[in-house]
């Protein structure tokens, strides 16, 4: 998936947050099918929900297990739970914090952004969905 956030985190032409670029990333690597309105939900999570809180990679990304691991509105699958978790916790493990706020100042860097830690989160993303929803 690091070349379709590679693809999608433009710096440069910066017009996606964080959790969007998840989002469209994932819709293409993982063939989701998602439409545009799809993508439009994603826009609130931008910037922690604007207050600097949860990191939208953290959104975007359980987001994409959530479509991957619902197979309806009634119905989730028992993994859901345990990946959703599993992916939250070594996103903060590995990347140190889960607060927009806090990572920006780790991380973000004047020429790429957010774009490091975007592709450490995708990374995460990706063993993650792969532990749970190929297995």
């Amino acid at each position: 998936m690091q070349k379709e956030l590679r693809k999608f985190w433009d710096k440069s032409n910066y017009k996606l947050s964080c959790s969007e670029t998840i989002l469209y990333a994932a819709n293409e690597y993982y063939n989701l099918g998602l439409d545009e309105k799809s993508f439009k939900m994603m826009s609130g999570f931008s910037g922690g929900m604007f207050e600097g809180e949860t990191c939208g990679v953290i959104t975007g990304g359980i987001s994409v297990i959530s479509i991957l691991l619902t197979k309806d509105n009634k119905e989730n699958s028992p993994k859901l739970k345990d990946a959703v978790v599993e992916f939250r916790q070594r996103f903060v493990k590995e990347l140190k914090s889960k607060d927009c706020t806090s990572l920006k100042e780790m991380y973000e860097e004047e020429i790429i952004g957010c774009g490091n830690l975007i592709y450490a989160g995708g990374k995460i993303l990706e063993e993650v969905i792969d532990k749970y929803v190929k297995a």
